[in-house]
């Protein structure tokens, strides 16, 4: 298996690191605090990974929406453009449910990372979506149900 920071090439390093941040509601953002700083905090890791900090790009337009549909998320709209426009080297997430709960938003994403080269940083693990072992894995991560709140 390789290891997680072997996955990050000069060519990721070249494009921006876009940290997707999403909290269901409003109600959810002050009872769960640490959730949505913990999210904030993959900023470092990106970091670690061999970003600049001003090459992280934060999208947190869509704090307080529901993932059930990304219809009217213009900051998953934004990054799934930006995606497929090859501008992405990484796209980090806490997990797969902040980015969407819906099969059909989900894997338009994944075909966008795969086809430009986009790794995909979820619940601690570096991904691309162009390796079959990680495809899997990241398939399966919307329909297995996380605890991380």
């Amino acid at each position: 298996m390789i290891e997680q920071a072997q996955k990050v090439t000069p060519d990721h390093l070249r494009r921006d690191a876009y940290l997707y941040i999403r909290q269901a509601t409003i109600q959810n953002e002050f009872p769960k605090r640490d959730s949505l700083q913990r999210q904030y905090d993959l900023h470092e890791k990106a970091v670690a990974l061999g970003w600049p900090t001003q090459r992280v790009v934060v999208i947190d337009c869509d704090l307080g929406r529901s993932g059930a549909s990304t219809r009217n998320h213009k900051g998953f709209q934004k990054l799934v453009a930006d995606v497929s426009e090859g501008r992405v080297g990484m796209v980090l997430a806490l997990d797969v449910s902040r980015l969407s709960r819906n099969c059909r938003d989900w894997h338009d994403l994944l075909e966008a990372c795969t086809s430009n080269d986009t790794l995909i940083f979820l619940q601690g693990n570096v991904h691309d979506a162009a390796c079959l072992d990680d495809r899997l894995l990241l398939l399966l991560r919307l329909a297995l149900p996380t605890f991380e709140t």
